[in-house]
């Protein structure tokens, strides 16, 4: 059984995110509900509609490069990486 907070963090961010111009990052994250659902916590670097359409169509296939699982990371937080810094997403290569 997954943790409450988890699944009620989840439905916030799809909800907000579909909101605020994300609806498709919100699709691929209902999409990756399973995945997603057992993780302690993300960071998910978003990319608008407008951005997506202008792009590629696998985008939900791909959602997974832009989720750093189990991490929170801050916009404070990213700002003091080095530039070379990689950080590890749900896709694992």
């Amino acid at each position: 059984m997954q943790p409450p907070f988890m699944r009620l963090m989840l439905r916030e961010a799809i909800l907000r995110l579909r909101s605020n111009g994300f609806s498709i990052l919100a699709l691929a994250m209902k999409a990756k509900y399973d995945e997603l659902v057992g993780l302690t916590n993300m960071t998910v670097f978003a990319i608008d509609d407008v951005s997506i359409f202008s792009g590629s169509h696998s985008y939900i296939n791909n959602v997974r490069f832009h989720i750093v699982p189990n991490h929170y990371l801050t916009s404070s937080d990213l700002e003091k990486l080095p530039a070379e810094t990689v950080l590890q997403t749900l896709q694992r290569s």
